[in-house]
């Protein structure tokens, strides 16, 4: 049981490698948006339309 765990979170490490390494040079607070498009140059984690493809996200990180 531990290791399907461990296995779940290395996927999403993984899989969120850009977004983890670049959360702590965006400081400040999370802001719901609303729908939009993913920020170029910020960290995103978008939820994805699998019918689609398109990305949204409704969250974003403001600047202090």
């Amino acid at each position: 049981m531990e290791m399907i765990l461990v296995v779940i979170l290395g996927l999403f490490m993984d899989d969120n490698k850009e977004f983890l390494e670049a959360g702590a040079t965006n400081t400040g607070k999370w802001e719901y948006t609303g729908k939009q498009a993913p920020i170029k140059g910020m960290a995103n984690l978008p939820q994805v339309n699998t019918e689609t493809g398109e990305e949204s996200v409704f969250f974003v990180r403001t600047k202090n």
